[in-house]
């Protein structure tokens, strides 16, 4: 029998070396080549069919600078050249449905796809449907989520031919028994996606009549690189009522493109790995060339233990589990309390409940709790296991009536609030009043009007990631400098505080003594010399 090994609970070493497995996404463009595509978007002066291939180009960028092996392709539909391997008319394979690479990206990056825009009126949606299954069918052991992108500003096609848009129902309904998802993409603003494509999806099983939300093109990278994960599915218990609900991901940290082990002679990729072995405290140089074999230790002889009283409690790995476990996962009601938003309790990122109910009347009980706790200005308070055997937390339920679903902020528990009224007060409330000038008051309520702006900060970018993956991009596609990203958290140029607030700046700065408050400070400053520094030898 093997020896056991003992390891204390908090000096356990953190497994930095973390594998994370992705399941490969095949996404297939279907784009529509007639010539309404050539049409300008007002909102960015481009053509349509531009904006569908420079989404493409974007997607696939972001994909190979986190090191995906993803599949994607384009089929153009009613273009002006047909390929000659399909042998259908008006139907071209702009690129085909394979692993994205380098060399395809400057394909699609050199391409003039306006070249390909049909003159007439021909419209082979189904047959374009038809191969693009065809081409993921092929690739189908490779991947794991197959898409099916339709991007079109033609939302009534083919109005007059009934026999044919019957054809492409059958189809696209075809789409939801091979496992395929359909999603269209409306281009314009008039676009009314209620005349047919809704339809469409519909049918593809792609979404339900109540879960439907068009899918503009300014949306469809987002969608695409930063979906929304799914975090686990559970019954939601309201007293002997079970709803099962699906919790979503609502935002998420930064992933940086991690960092890999090389051997310097042949710059081969280096693996490292943990293992659990005796200790050894005596250490000599032939160490390296001893060829000795190390026992192995299996999880079976790893205790681990906790200081309580200055005496070891060993636990084993099953009885660690089963002292941590609180049950199966579930959302139990609790109560409902009057709505209260307070972000100093919040200890986490808001997650995001929907219904995942197929029975109707339990969907209208989803429902009416959520338009009950809107209309009344409640929130749920509920315990929830997310995970099997997982830890219980508590989390305010806070209704969204405009998504049809709660978000979930984590609330702390007793031991984790701390009270500061006791220390707050020596500072806030026992201060001094201080006077207050008219005149400067005036002018910071004209700097503030001056200075407001519209501004999405949930718009900006991660600056320190987009430098890191235009970087790579650049050494990647042998280019001499990289595009450099806008930084979108910087504040208002030199031109603007000209132009609005530097002449206010300076009456404020005659107002209050700004600069002899500053020299007051430097004189109080230490004025201690630092140490001279001398080399060895030298007094």
């Amino acid at each position: 029998m093997s020896e056991q090994i003992v390891i204390n609970l908090y000096d356990e070493p953190e497994n930095d070396k973390k594998v994370y497995y992705d399941a490969r996404e095949g996404i297939l463009f279907l784009i529509d080549a007639t010539q309404s595509m050539l049409h300008k978007d007002p909102n960015c002066n481009h053509s349509y069919i531009d904006e569908c291939l420079k989404v493409y180009k974007n997607i696939m960028a972001q994909k190979m600078s986190w090191n995906k092996a993803d599949y994607m392709g384009i089929i153009l539909f009613g273009s002006s050249k047909s390929d000659p391997e399909l042998q259908q008319k008006s139907i071209f394979v702009l690129k085909k449905f394979e692993k994205i690479s380098i060399d395809h990206f400057k394909e699609i990056e050199n391409c003039d796809i306006s070249e390909y825009i049909g003159s007439g009126s021909d419209y082979p949606l189904h047959d374009a449907l038809w191969n693009a299954t065809l081409m993921i069918d092929k690739a189908k052991k490779s991947i794991y989520i197959s898409k099916v992108i339709l991007l079109t500003c033609q939302d009534n096609p083919l109005a007059t031919d009934q026999s044919e848009r019957h054809r492409i129902r059958l189809k696209a309904a075809s789409y939801h028994d091979v496992g395929v998802k359909l999603n269209v993409v409306g281009l314009g603003k008039t676009w009314n996606p209620d005349l047919f494509y809704k339809e469409l999806e519909m049918l593809a099983g792609s979404l339900s009549d109540d879960e439907y939300n068009r899918i503009c093109i300014e949306d469809l990278e987002e969608c695409i690189v930063r979906p929304s994960k799914a975090v686990s599915t559970l019954p939601w218990r309201i007293g002997s009522l079970e709803i099962s609900v699906s919790i979503r991901s609502v935002s998420t940290k930064p992933k940086y493109p991690k960092q890999v082990k090389m051997n310097k002679a042949d710059n081969e990729i280096l693996q490292s790995s943990t293992y659990f072995a005796p200790m050894s405290f005596h250490s000599d140089d032939d160490d390296d060339d001893d060829d000795t074999i190390v026992d192995n230790y299996t999880s079976s002889d790893v205790f681990k233990y906790q200081e309580y009283g200055q005496q070891k409690i060993v636990f084993s790995a099953l009885e660690l589990r089963e002292l941590e476990s609180t049950g199966n996962k579930r959302i139990e009601l609790i109560c409902f309390k009057p709505l209260k938003i307070d972000p100093i309790h919040h200890l986490s990122a808001p997650k995001y409940i929907t219904c995942r109910e197929k029975l109707k009347d339990k969907k209208l009980v989803f429902a009416s709790i959520l338009n009950k706790c809107h209309s009344k200005n409640l929130m749920a308070i509920c315990s929830v296991v997310q995970r099997q055997g997982g830890k219980l937390n508590l989390f305010s339920l806070i209704p969204n009536i405009e998504n049809g679903g709660f978000y979930m902020w984590q609330i702390p528990f007793l031991e984790h609030v701390r009270d500061l009224n006791e220390h707050l007060a020596n500072f806030i409330y026992n201060d001094p009043p201080f006077p207050v000038d008219e005149d400067g008051k005036s002018i910071w309520q004209d700097i503030l009007k001056k200075a407001f702006q519209n501004r999405d900060t949930l718009l900006c970018q991660n600056p320190k990631l987009q430098v890191l993956l235009a970087n790579i991009e650049a050494l990647a596609l042998d280019r001499e400098d990289p595009k450099k990203p806008k930084d979108e958290t910087l504040v208002p140029d030199d031109e603007w505080y000209k132009k609005n607030v530097k002449q206010m700046i300076d009456e404020l700065k005659d107002i209050y003594p700004l600069e002899e408050a500053a020299s007051k400070r430097k004189k109080k400053q230490s004025t201690a010399q630092p140490k001279k520094v001398t080399k060895a030898g030298k007094t």
